[in-house]
């Protein structure tokens, strides 16, 4: 339940709306609008931010320890006395960036990450569509640089639970060209009702976007005709809840101060369902704009085919019944703070061996307030004082070894917890008498453990993928700059030509995605890494005599090149066929000269080859050619 209304009934309410032609669409809001008042709006927007706060605090405060874990921050040493150390390591943001590595090189790094597949294989129209957009998706993907913004994605993920969200907008450049480009969201900016389920983006009755806007870009939104009553925001300041922008500019390393010519307006955008004071839904799905405290963009419905905002996020550890994520350092996250106790402690117990701690008696001192030592200093006794007056205390105990020990012990603990372990990473750690099969074991371990996280990580590329196609469906048009064929060329032609003849409801119709898309890439990169293990485990077999003869060479190295994507230094069939046939004319002509392979003049009578000579040419052309083994060409 959202608000009193079930996702069911919410669904079923946005599914009739969207069946309704245009003009009955535009009527049904302006007659509801007329009956909403701006204060409602701004009422329901404000109290939809504190239900997600007081819900998610727990959750919310914890993010904002996971964050400062992956900068390397750690609030608690600001509590320490100026003297003591404050030592902090990186390991958080090591396990991230090297989690987000993985995702980059077995995804986007892949030439062709991103496929569109029908289950239609006998429907020529389908299998048309489906070609056009997975040719469609991969140009505005490319693009609009998903290469860099899904690692980036996946980063966040990896660090607090809940990826960075991207906010498709589609729009004009300064040289008129239509296109879709995305704004990057930290998570901190989104407002989801807490009742969003686990892996759907779309769920919830609402989501809202908050960020501070200049005031200035707000005036020139009003020029363009996006934004109403622009000047009115500055009167009255707009309800923040428990957004500290002086806490947003600390988590990007910067100091709030604010430029008194250029000033900043809480901006608050709502999309989803708006309820009356009864709880009754007026707005199945819209969108409207609170500056402030006041609505510069009153409510208007949304038209997507099937998404109901245009902001997407995923978790790459995805909780089973929240829609907010696990963080890939969560579980060890009081045990970095340990270790980051353990080093500060023992750097302050080596200042005091280092620079030692001493007694005095300030009654053999002529001046009992000059105690202070330092290199070069003169001090003067009392007359008749005995002794010195200052002695060493004595800092003794072996703590070294415990430290080493507890280090070791902590490292190995935060290693199994974080998954990308220094296996995975191709490194063997502190441990030097690890045996070959532990670490085989290991690493297949973890392995297997990121393959399954990969998975995940797919699954949030293919969410964001298909909110794209939903946004390209309802604005990309035949009349845009770039046009259908601009962009795919003539290889679409005929589709384009039957859509181009459409109107806009019909057009968004007929290309309305019945298409699954799909990205591959983490699985398929373990998979390699596999196969590659037992081909060359295959090889070893088949260098046995017992097993020679049975051997395809020529397959097994194709195999091998495909596995490790350098099938480029492997010859062709066509290549090794010319390379074959070239030799056999290099034979045959030596034949007709009178001389063996190796140049030598034949000695048989006549100049003629001795008996069976042809046929053991041309074995050793063939073996020449790779061919040979007892293997199929």
């Amino acid at each position: 339940m959202s608000f009193g209304i079930t996702d069911a009934e919410l669904m079923a309410q946005i599914e009739e709306l969207r069946d309704l032609p245009d003009e009955e669409i535009d009527q049904l809001f302006d007659e509801q609008t007329n009956e909403l008042s701006d204060g409602h709006l701004v009422e329901y927007l404000e109290e939809s931010v504190k239900h997600c706060e007081r819900v998610e605090e727990k959750r919310m405060k914890l993010d904002e320890q996971l964050w400062s874990a992956h900068e390397g921050e750690m609030p608690e040493l600001n509590q320490k006395e100026d003297w003591q150390a404050k030592v902090t390591t990186n390991e958080p943001f090591q396990t991230v960036i090297q989690a987000k590595m993985l995702v980059r090189k077995a995804i986007v790094d892949q030439p062709e990450w991103i496929n569109a597949t029908t289950d239609q294989k006998d429907n020529p129209y389908a299998m048309a569509k489906a070609n056009f957009w997975q040719d469609a998706l991969r140009f505005w993907m490319k693009r609009t640089k998903a290469t860099h913004h899904f690692p980036d994605m996946t980063e966040m993920s990896f660090s607090i639970g809940s990826s960075m969200a991207m906010k498709g907008i589609w729009g004009v450049d300064a040289d008129g060209n239509e296109g879709l480009r995305w704004s990057r969201l930290m998570p901190w900016q989104i407002r989801r009702d807490p009742e969003a389920m686990s892996r759907d983006a779309q769920s919830g009755l609402f989501c809202i976007h908050q960020d501070y806007v200049p005031y200035h870009t707000l005036l020139e939104g009003e020029k363009k005709g996006f934004y109403t009553n622009v000047r009115g925001s500055l009167r009255d300041k707009g309800d923040e809840g428990t957004w500290d922008r002086r806490s947003d500019q600390r988590k990007r390393g910067l100091v709030d101060y604010s430029h008194r010519f250029n000033p900043q307006v809480f901006v608050k955008e709502f999309w989803g369902g708006v309820l009356d004071h009864n709880g009754e839904l007026i707005y199945p799905n819209v969108r409207f704009t609170v500056a402030n405290r006041t609505v510069i963009k009153r409510p208007v419905p949304t038209k997507f085919a099937r998404i109901r905002w245009p902001i997407y996020q995923f978790a790459a550890l995805p909780h089973l019944r929240n829609f907010h994520g696990y963080s890939l350092i969560e579980g060890m996250l009081k045990m970095w703070k340990f270790r980051n106790n353990l080093l500060s402690m023992t750097v302050d117990k080596l200042n005091f061996i280092m620079n030692g701690a001493m007694e005095v008696d300030t009654s053999k001192l002529l001046d009992p307030n000059d105690t202070e030592l330092y290199p070069g200093c003169v001090k003067k006794k009392r007359s008749g004082a005995q002794g010195s007056a200052y002695s060493e205390i004595q800092m003794g105990g072996d703590f070294l070894a415990v430290f080493d020990k507890m280090m070791g012990e902590s490292g190995n603990l935060y290693q199994n917890g974080v998954f990308v372990t220094e296996l995975l990473k191709g490194e063997l750690g502190d441990r030097k008498n690890i045996t070959k099969g532990e670490v085989e074991l290991k690493t297949q371990q973890a392995m297997g453990v990121f393959e399954g996280i990969g998975r995940d990580v797919e699954h949030g590329a293919e969410g964001w993928i298909e909110m794209a196609q939903d946004i390209l469906t309802t604005y990309w048009d035949p009349n845009d700059t770039p046009s259908y064929l601009q962009v795919l060329g003539p290889k679409h032609e005929q589709l384009l030509q039957q859509i181009a003849m459409l109107s806009p409801e019909e057009r968004m119709k007929a290309v309305r995605a019945d298409t699954d898309i799909e990205i591959r890439g983490v699985s398929l990169l373990f998979a390699k890494s596999a196969l590659v293990d037992r081909l060359i485990n295959l090889v070893k077999l088949t260098d046995s005599p017992r097993f020679q003869p049975f051997a395809k060479d020529n397959v097994m190295i194709r195999k091998l090149g495909a596995a490790m994507d350098v099938s480029d230094a492997i010859k062709t069939d066509e290549e090794m066929q010319a390379e074959m046939a070239q030799q056999q004319a290099e034979m045959a002509m030596m034949q007709g000269q009178g001389m063996n392979p190796s140049g030598q003049v034949m000695s048989g009578e006549g100049g003629e080859m001795p008996p069976g000579s042809g046929e053991g040419m041309a074995e050793q052309a063939m073996a020449a050619a790779g061919l040979g083994g007892g293997g199929e060409a």
